[in-house]
């Protein structure tokens, strides 16, 4: 667990601080030290898998947790983000496998009830060699934004639903900064390469879609998790973009995008 990790209470709610650090200290046990006995404090009796790896319930928890001991004994995770609203906690992750490696991009979601962790979703994405911007998948350029939970959210909301429900590329213009740093390895800075990306892929693809949105928002970071699809017979999928807000724009922009596969270890699908 990264001690620069990037953390923030989304209110002044002492819950929220508390539900982060019960997130932190079991990503730590989970992962960075796979203590099973550690880790199980913070779940629930009760415990929801969305990752298609992994079986249902504490049990199928701890069979991953004993495969990456055995398989990958110098595995090690770095949060980068984390922020929480309501009964929510999202971890904006880098994980790697072994040393020297490029590791993995993942976006990691928890929900709590009583402070105890009792549910999970996750999406997982390959750290490629370069980037088209030059930026990392991780690394935080603007670092000041919108203060108000409320208004970001609101703002980020009104471009994803005039952008993916209406088609309206003027969305981009009117919500994205010009001078967008970016982060998805696909695309340049700037908002001109988001307008022609969408544009692109949505005159390929008339059918596309998008659906089963998550939300979460805290003070200048919003994440938007949600399963996208080309056509209904598409398995699609799972993408979560987290979006930066300053001065009323999208300044900043993070993803991570995960193919749905046609079978799961668990029934409660990745969504």
């Amino acid at each position: 667990m990264s001690r620069a990790a990037e953390t923030r209470t989304g209110s002044h709610d002492p819950r929220l601080a508390a539900n982060k650090q019960t997130v932190l200290a079991f990503y730590d046990a989970a992962i960075n030290r796979r203590d099973f006995a550690a880790a199980s404090r913070f779940i629930g009796a009760r415990y929801v898998q969305h990752n298609p790896l992994i079986a249902d319930g504490p049990e199928g928890l701890k069979a991953f947790l004993g495969y990456l001991q055995e398989t990958f004994p110098r595995l090690r995770a770095e949060i980068k983000q984390v922020f929480a609203e309501g009964d929510f906690v999202i971890g904006h992750v880098h994980g790697v496998r072994e040393p020297g490696q490029r590791g993995s991009a993942i976006v990691d979601i928890f929900r709590l009830e009583d402070g105890k962790i009792v549910e999970h979703w996750d999406v997982i994405q390959p750290v490629p060699a370069t980037t088209a911007s030059g930026n990392d998948m991780f690394s935080t350029v603007s670092t000041s934004g919108e203060q108000s939970t409320q208004r970001t959210e609101r703002i980020v909301l009104s471009y994803y639903t005039s952008l993916t429900a209406k088609h309206d590329l003027r969305a981009v213009d009117r919500f994205v900064s010009p001078s967008l740093i970016q982060h998805d390895p696909a695309l340049p800075n700037g908002s001109a390469a988001v307008k022609a990306a969408f544009a692109a892929r949505l005159q390929a693809n008339p059918q596309l879609t998008f659906s089963k949105l998550q939300v979460i928002a805290d003070h200048d970071l919003v994440s938007l998790r949600y399963h996208v699809q080309n056509s209904p017979t598409d398995l699609g999928q799972a993408v979560d973009d987290v979006y930066r807000v300053a001065k009323g724009k999208i300044v900043e922009h993070w993803n991570v995008v995960q193919n749905v596969p046609a079978t799961s270890a668990n029934n409660n699908t990745m969504f």
